[in-house]
């Protein structure tokens, strides 16, 4: 045990330090995007979502928001067509239901602008939200992901913020992993790129996974992950504890299909978490040192006050993901992998 907690320190020691000095950029740009927002019955959302779109401090000139309809029949769709705004259009997937990624693609052949955001119908955020973004371009990078929370659930927000902090701090050591699916900006030639290079692929990657994987192993250019409050979106919380572990399935699955280093990290994580439940002992390492990470997360995102449930959330994330780990190697197989579509 001495030797797997010294190197779980050493670990969190360096994931820590990754977030402490991940670049954060104030750039005095005004570039142009392209929101992209797929959706299918969202009518309890599209307000929300609508309203931050509509209202952001940005001139609107320099972007617009194209709405993709996947067969809705609840209302969402005439409710963005009775709106009517200059820079917001709503179009429609045609013939059958395709799902969230071919909404995407036809959003993309839709987009006129250099950058795209790719975000979804349930999400919404800060006014300063696309000002967040423009600030943080530059010349090295090609992809930006950020951070989301639960909506309504503080502690439930650790647990997003914990996994994408994460992947943001392997990130900084050039090991790419996932980035959230709901908060993304690409450059639009990388996305076509992108797109052109997974045509004919018999891919087993979710999207965001696949897209933060051909752009690192194809070389297009950086990665940066967005450490700005008002970059932060909020979503809807889950469903029930089904649709808790399947999303968090999906985002597993992606360790084992990108890099051999991410496995080897991911199945340490799961045999160290085991061993620490049963050596009781020992428990108070991961909790530090899990703390001492989501301290310096936390603070540079200005959410410290989150770190209250801190205590109940460390317990929730131990048992969860020694059971997901279980749950992982007993039914690979037969998992459905795209979970929630939107």
């Amino acid at each position: 045990m001495e030797v797997i907690s010294f190197i779980y320190i050493t670990i969190f020691l360096l994931l820590t330090y990754a977030v402490v000095f991940y670049p954060v950029y104030k750039f005095k740009n005004k570039k142009n995007f392209s929101v992209i927002i797929p959706y299918r019955n969202e009518i309890d959302y599209i307000d929300k979502n609508y309203y931050f779109v509509k209202t952001q401090g940005y001139p609107q000139k320099k972007y617009e928001v194209i709405y993709v309809n996947d067969h809705s029949s609840d209302g969402t769709y005439e409710f963005i067509e009775d709106k009517g705004e200059n820079n917001i259009t709503n179009i429609n997937l045609e013939n059958k239901r395709k799902g969230k990624f071919s909404c995407i693609k036809k959003g993309f052949l839709n987009s006129k602008n250099e950058y795209l955001i790719l975000t979804d119908c349930d999400s919404y955020g800060s006014k300063s939200y696309l000002e967040a973004i423009n600030s943080s371009i530059n010349p090295a990078d090609v992809l930006y992901a950020g951070f989301f929370e639960i909506e309504g659930s503080k502690l439930f927000s650790l647990d997003t913020f914990f996994l994408v902090g994460v992947a943001a701090a392997l990130n900084f050591f050039n090991l790419p992993s996932s980035c959230p699916g709901a908060n993304i900006c690409v450059k639009n030639d990388i996305y076509k790129r992108f797109l052109d290079k997974t045509k004919k692929s018999n891919n087993k990657l979710t999207e965001d996974a696949l897209l933060i994987n051909t752009v690192k192993s194809k070389k297009m250019g950086g990665i940066n992950f967005i450490f700005k409050k008002d970059h932060i979106l909020k979503t809807r919380g889950y469903s029930s504890i089904k649709d808790f572990f399947n999303q968090r399935m999906r985002w597993l699955k992606g360790g084992f299909n990108i890099d051999y280093r991410l496995l080897i990290f991911l199945i340490f994580n799961f045999i160290s978490n085991i061993l620490f439940v049963v050596n009781t002992e020992y428990i108070v390492i991961p909790f530090i040192m899990i703390f001492v990470f989501m301290t310096a997360l936390m603070s540079k995102l200005d959410k410290i006050n989150y770190m209250i449930y801190y205590p109940v959330y460390f317990f929730i994330y131990i048992v969860y993901t020694v059971l997901l780990g279980f749950m992982f190697l007993f039914s690979y197989r037969n998992i459905n992998w795209k979970g929630r579509e939107y």
